[in-house]
């Protein structure tokens, strides 16, 4: 590094005054303390500003904050980790936290403060030393004392620790520790040599050299080659790399943790691959290059999901079949349909009873090896075939033999077993069902890739083993043709060198132990054509994910919030009829975004009609079996079933929160060994199937339009899945996220999809002016028929949520200026890009075309409420717990308490919260005039009876709240037979699904919000206010008025309250006096509440009275009433006119 002729002149100095071992000899002999003091302080103040760039205190302080940030997390992360890990303990740690922590803060500092000039390595060394002493940065951050002093009371803090604060003379002097103020136990115990990668003794004699001396000085000696210099400031350079490596990987682990636990749970795997899915997704820091579809193991894995769901629901109807069939021939032939069903199994049970035996005769020493003998399975089989039940039953037989065979296959397809290891398997046991045994605890074995030994043990339900056995079997194949992918992408000859650095493969032989060096819980097995392949991952968190073990499973209270979040989500969405339609334009209007970022505009935009697709789906599912007669429907007919087969369909997952297909296995074998017919099982499979044609139509038409623009089918069928939200998608955590908020998950897949295609530059600017341009003509055209539309759809607390979340055509205006419109729902991660665009061509294009020029103050004005409201609504869309912290469970109540529903309006009329009336009247005045309404007005009636009240409002809330679609949707339609009945119109907003896209607004909302509602609050609160201030300083003053003897001196205690409160003089002189007439008649506080009564209300108060007050203490009683004014002669009259009150009257 080669030195300036400046740096040289001052080397030579300074190597003539410091010589081996230290600082050239004292020269300041003769001061006094107090001039020494003043010379340090100028020598400190003159070293703080020579050589240095000009800058700010904000500059500095922005500065020396960030190396105070830097060094002190480092030192705090190093203790934390040094605690944790490996046994190093907190002090070591914090050491070799400190060094590199300290190191990168003044490397960081410098560069901040100038860019472009040289480090002063000096001062990162000091800086490395000075970070490992706990406080010592927030000591003196400036060398300029006024500076310091500026600024250290804010960033740097004050409170010092000793340690720190004996540091502080080395900061203020620009110079480097000595090592008496370091203390020897960390720089001479070799710890702080550790961190520099130096015995303890080397560092000893490098820094003892240079303790204490000028940072500028170090700096040019390291600059000039001095070996010693060059130990230290290397060194602390290298563990300032090392820091900010170890501070990248943090941050970079953070973020996987994150997105494993919430977003995917093979997150880890996912981003070691440069690219899936054809290109679709892309990683540039990826570890392992894709050369092929044969090495993309994250395209094969998330089509291994869809695949095995799609094959356990044939399994299921399979079943449905087995089931139906079955019962109607038990009626037939009179028997329980459940007895028929376990003599199938018995009988199938037998057949390969006598193959197992015979193979297991050795090994087991004798005949039983299946659990049943061999004379006995002759036997049963003779007895059933003697009674023509395998004639009678052979459809049974022959379907249950069907799902045995199939466990074989699938294991072959899966590369699990070999076809020559299958072919003579398929020799020995010709009548192949599964034996899992039952165990002590209810347990059966589970199928695996073992030789079966034989057990005397009693054999579990045969119809149960096969179910079983053939899910285990089907998810073990798919899952492993994904984990060949991986196999062939690590043993690429360009990834060979990467993958080393992740793990090892070796091919473990029978009997062979775990090789030295690795975790067994490392290792992934990977067969191909049955032969078994290892990899040893070297760090197991990549094994737990291959496996699927890092999910999380949820249990305890969380079980049972998401079973409740479940069953409310099926009310939502799956038996909701109105979501179901409106949801296919959100689907498809994300799905146009998606598709365009994946296969261009062109093929985007034919996603727009979707009645094609929906037909060709409609076929699918309804007319399967069936060939179309059209050659092009036939066609079409061929590629939705490539579509299933290749994973790109979600059934009707999506559209529900229902458990996978796949857990209700053990459902599926009840129904298989207790066989009934049900009439509702039925029905949901049909709603399913009509579910499915509307979510599938959307995925469908994007895979045969990925197939179009050269994808291929595997490609296609991922582009297809991530249309909008994939349902099988989720983290780690995704159950215990899902316990607790409903609809967590669409919206983390759905954003998470939605915005990677936005960050493409070319389709973000594609969707902002389509958007632009679209709400434009829009609100140009609505502008022709009412200008102030857009402030009439508004909610009564001012929200546009409706005219956000959807394209509003206004349609026509009535008389009293109420709108009828037609909305177009568009998806949700579009919304607030949709209220960016109204807002761009709202305020700068249509300003621009009509020449309007708003003032800066009129800007001013609408600027932070604009930036709040797009703030809010990109909160609002993306927000995965739904616009509030409250699990979803506990929100209803918690929004009961709050009086707000999940928009933010009214769950009771706000303004009878505070009036002292019953619970069942705080309701709105038109709750009464829906048959819904009056159902919830009288069920409070009849809880009210009972001793509870609740407002009707409460009761809806929570109605509509937990039966969701179906039971709005059965409000609705009971209305509507009223209104026919009563010859009434049917209101638009009572029409099912009609009302999703056609709607009126309300013109006595819009009048209502033009009274400034905000206002009018703060005025009545403003007037409570001072009619409540006025009752206060009446009794103070009256109760002050009491305390004195004479009326003279009462009469000035008035006068000079009300002189003290004119605005409230009034209020207070009549309280005043009443109160005063109370004292004098006897009437008492509680006398005047009574008193405040209404006529009828006193009426009943004095009724109930009667009936619990001792006669002879009655009349005494109510002839006080009569003199203190409570009892007067209209309440006597309304009293005399109860029967309540004639009763008493005869009874005394």
């Amino acid at each position: 590094m080669a030195l300036t002729l400046q740096e040289q002149e001052e080397l030579l100095a300074l190597k003539s005054s410091v010589g081996e071992q230290d600082i050239a000899p004292e020269v300041t002999s003769g001061l006094t303390a107090e001039e020494e003091q003043e010379l340090a302080q100028l020598k400190s103040e003159t070293a703080g500003t020579q050589g240095e760039v000009d800058n700010s205190v904000p500059e500095l302080a922005a500065a020396y904050a960030a190396e105070i940030a830097i060094g002190e997390g480092g030192r705090l992360a190093g203790a934390a980790v040094g605690t944790a890990f490996g046994g190093v303990g907190a002090v070591p740690g914090a050491i070799l936290g400190g060094l590199g922590a300290g190191a990168a803060g003044s490397i960081a500092r410098q560069r901040m403060l100038d860019p472009e000039g040289d480090l002063n390595y000096g001062d990162v060394v000091a800086s490395a030393i000075i970070n490992i002493v706990p406080g010592a940065k927030s000591a003196k951050i400036f060398k300029n004392k006024a500076l310091n002093s500026a600024v250290s009371q804010g960033a740097a803090g004050a409170v010092l620790m000793p340690a720190a604060s004996v540091i502080e003379t080395s900061i203020e002097e620009n110079r480097l520790p000595t090592v008496e103020e370091l203390g020897d136990s960390s720089v001479q115990g070799g710890l702080m040599g550790g961190g520099l990668g130096l015995a303890g003794s080397a560092l000893g004699k490098a820094y003892a050299k240079y303790a204490g001396i000028d940072r500028d000085q170090l700096s040019l000696l390291y600059k000039s080659g001095d070996p010693d210099a060059k130990i230290l400031v290397d060194g602390v350079m290298k563990n300032a790399r090392e820091h900010n490596n170890e501070v990248k990987d943090g941050y970079k682990d953070l973020r996987l943790a994150i997105k494993e636990g919430s977003m995917d749970s093979k997150a880890r795997l996912e981003e070691l691959q440069d690219q899936s899915g054809g290109g679709q997704y892309k990683n540039k820091d990826a570890k392992l290059k894709v050369e092929s579809e044969a090495e993309d193991y994250n395209l094969e894995s998330r089509l291994a999901e869809p695949k095995i769901q799609r094959r356990n629901s044939e399994i299921e109807e399979i079943v449905d079949l087995d089931s139906k069939w079955l019962v109607a021939k038990a009626d037939e032939m009179g028997v329980p349909a459940k007895e028929l069903s376990q003599s199938v199994n018995k009988y199938l049970y037998s057949k390969h009873a006598i193959a197992f035996n015979k193979s297991k005769l050795k090994r087991f020493k004798g005949d039983g090896a299946a659990g049943i003998s061999t004379e006995d399975a002759k036997a049963y089989i003779k007895n059933f075939e003697s009674t023509k039940l395998n004639v009678e039953l052979d459809n049974i037989i022959k379907s249950r033999k069907e799902l045995s065979n199939q466990i074989l296959d699938t294991l072959v397809d899966g590369g699990i077993y070999s076809k020559v290891k299958a072919k003579e398997l398929r020799k020995i046991f010709p009548d192949y069902v599964p034996l899992n045994r039952v165990m002590e605890d209810g347990a059966s074995f589970k199928p695996g890739q073992y030789e079966a030994l034989g057990s005397e043990r009693s054999v579990a339900d045969i119809g149960d083993n096969i179910i079983g056995n053939l899910s285990v079997a089907i998810r073990a194949a798919e899952t492993n043709k994904a984990n060949q992918a991986f196999l062939r992408l690590v043993q690429a000859d360009v990834n060979k060198k990467s993958a080393g650095e992740l793990l090892t493969t070796y091919k473990p032989k029978k009997g062979d132990k775990t090789p030295d060096g690795v975790n067994g819980d490392s290792i992934v097995n990977v067969f191909i054509d049955g032969e078994k392949t290892a990899i040893a991952f070297k760090d197991k968190r990549l094994a737990q994910a291959m496996r699927g073990q890092n999910r999380e499973v949820v249990g305890g209270l969380a079980k049972l919030a998401l079973g409740y979040n479940r069953l409310i989500g099926q009310m939502y969405t799956r038996f909701n009829p109105e979501f179901v339609i409106p949801n296919l334009f959100r689907d498809r209007s994300e799905a146009i975004v998606n598709a365009t970022a994946k296969m261009g505009l062109g093929e985007g935009a034919k996603l727009l009609n979707p009645l094609g697709d929906m037909a060709v789906v409609r076929r699918g599912i309804f007319g399967k079996g069936k060939v179309s007669a059209d050659p092009e429907a036939a066609k079409m007919d061929a590629i939705y079933k490539q579509f299933t087969e290749d994973g790109g369909s979600t059934g009707n997952l999506s559209s529900s929160t229902i458990t996978n297909i796949e857990d209700g296995i053990k459902g599926l074998q009840d129904r298989l060994n207790q066989p009934a017919a049900s009439k509702a099982r039925d029905f949901a499979k049909v709603w399913d199937n009509m579910n499915a044609v509307v979510e599938d139509s959307t995925r469908f038409g994007v895979y045969r339009r990925g197939l179009d623009s050269g994808m291929s089918r595997k490609e296609a069928a991922l582009a297809a899945r991530d249309s909008s939200f994939d349902p099988l998608m989720k983290g780690s955590k995704g159950g215990t996220i899902q316990a607790a908020y409903l609809f967590a998950n669409p919206a983390i897949q759905g954003a998470r999809n939605f915005l990677r295609s936005m960050r493409k530059p070319k389709v973000a600017a594609g969707v902002m002016a389509t958007l632009a341009g679209t709400t434009l003509v829009i609100d140009l055209y609505n502008q022709s028929i009412d200008p102030e539309w857009k402030e009439k759809m508004k909610a009564a607390n001012g929200s546009s949520y409706k005219t956000d979340k959807s394209f509003t055509f206004v349609r026509s205006k009535n008389e009293d200026g109420s709108l009828n419109t037609f909305s177009i729902p568009i998806g949700y991660s579009i919304a607030p890009f949709k209220k960016v665009a109204d807002y761009t061509q709202q305020h700068v294009i249509q300003r621009g075309i009509m020449g309007i020029q708003p003032s800066q103050a009129e800007m001013d004005k609408t600027l932070g409420k604009d930036v709040a409201e797009l703030g809010q609504a990109f909160i609002g869309s993306y927000n995965p717990m739904g616009g509030s912290l409250v699990p979803t469970i506990m929100r209803p109540w918690t929004e009961l308490v709050q009086n707000k529903d999940g928009l933010g309006r009214d769950i009771r009329p706000s303004w009878l919260e505070t009036k002292n009336i019953s619970e069942v009247e705080k309701m709105f005045p038109w709750t009464m005039e829906t048959r819904g309404g009056e159902m919830a007005i009288s069920f409070a009636e009849q809880l009210q009876s009972l001793g509870y009240e609740v407002s009707p409002e409460n009761l809806q809330y929570l109605y509509q709240t937990w039966v969701g679609g179906p039971g709005q949707t059965t409000g609705r339609l009971f209305q509507i037979a009223s209104d026919m009945f009563n010859g009434k119109p049917i209101a638009r907003n009572n029409r099912p699904i009609l009302r999703r896209f056609f709607g009126e607004s309300s013109a006595e909302t819009f009048a209502a919000r033009g009274y400034d509602a905000e206002t009018i609050e703060n005025l009545e609160n403003e007037f409570g206010t001072e009619q409540q201030k006025g009752t206060r300083l009446a009794r103070s003053t009256f109760t002050e008025m009491q305390s004195k003897d004479s009326n003279a001196e009462r009469m000035l205690v008035l006068q000079n309250s009300l002189k003290a409160n004119p605005t409230l003089s009034k209020q207070i002189l009549k309280s005043v006096i009443k109160k005063t007439q109370n004292k004098a008649a006897g009437v008492t506080s509680f006398d005047s509440r009574v008193k405040g009564l209404p006529v009828a209300a006193r009426a009943k108060y004095f009724i109930d009275k009667m009936d619990t007050m001792p006669p002879e203490q009655l009349g005494q009683y109510l002839n006080l009433q009569q003199q203190r004014g409570v009892l007067t002669k209209a309440v006597v009259q309304m009293m005399q006119q109860s029967q309540a009150f004639r009763d008493k009257f005869q009874q005394r």
